[in-house]
């Protein structure tokens, strides 16, 4: 089974941490962060991450991330290409998201070196493959 294969579905997140240069660990969404990334067979592809607990009177970014589009891997280089088509930050509408990918079991950690207010970042989100509420199997 080729790696598409095994991105197809639906996934919950586990943990979203960023790490500085410095070292230093942060989960800018809180120990809780809640989203939800859903791969498509046939290359579509759509994901969430919330802070809990946001207020009804904060900004749409704050605390969010969401955006849609297609996928491809690129198994050579252990990444992946969402092509993002819409975005909560229209400045990522048109552009390539590239995450670094690698499986353990029933988890999917993405991982990505991000440039945030002048300092490089490596961003890491861990995804557990979803299961079936109805049946307790897992969502193809």
């Amino acid at each position: 089974m080729g790696d598409i294969e095994r991105f197809a579905g639906v996934w919950r997140l586990v943990s979203y941490e960023t790490q500085e240069a410095n070292g230093a660990t942060v989960q800018p969404f809180g120990p809780d962060a809640v989203g939800m990334l859903i791969y498509t067979r046939d290359g579509c592809m759509s994901g969430q991450v919330m802070r809990r607990g946001r207020e009804s009177r904060e900004a749409g970014t704050d605390g969010y991330i969401a955006y849609c589009g297609s996928y491809r891997v690129e198994e050579a280089a252990g990444e992946v290409i969402h092509q993002v088509e819409a975005s909560l930050y229209p400045g990522w509408v048109g552009s390539e998201q590239r995450r670094g990918y690698a499986f353990a079991g029933t988890r999917l950690t993405l991982s990505a070196k991000l440039r945030r207010k002048g300092r490089e970042i490596v961003s890491r989100l861990v995804w557990e493959r979803a299961r079936n509420p109805l049946n307790s199997g897992v969502i193809p």
